[in-house]
C-alpha cells in the first residue's frame, strides 16, 4: 500500500542534478536520458523505512544496502522529500 503510493512520486521527481538534489518535476523527454537510477522505487521506499528503524545510523544502512556513504546519503534525503 506504501509503495503504491510512493512509486509515482519517485519516477516523478529527478533525484539529482547540477544543483544537488531537487523536487521539480521531470518532463517526459528528460526521464528517459541520463543515468539509471541506484536504487528502485522499492529498494528507496525500503531504505527510508530501515532508517527509522536504525536511529539514523548510516553505516548500517551502507551493508544492508551496498552503497557508498555518498549514495546512500543522497537516496535517503530523496527518499524523506518524498514521503
Amino acid at each position: 500500500m506504501l509503495h503504491n503510493k510512493f512509486e509515482p512520486l519517485y519516477w516523478a521527481f529527478p533525484p539529482y542534478n547540477a544543483d544537488g538534489p531537487n523536487l521539480r518535476r521531470m518532463d517526459e523527454t528528460k526521464r528517459r536520458r541520463g543515468q539509471k537510477r541506484f536504487f528502485s522505487s522499492r529498494a528507496c521506499l525500503g531504505l527510508v523505512l530501515a532508517w527509522t528503524r536504525t536511529r539514523g545510523s548510516q553505516r548500517n544502512l551502507q551493508i544492508l544496502f551496498g552503497g557508498t556513504p555518498n549514495s546512500i546519503s543522497l537516496w535517503l534525503r530523496f527518499a524523506k522529500r518524498l514521503i
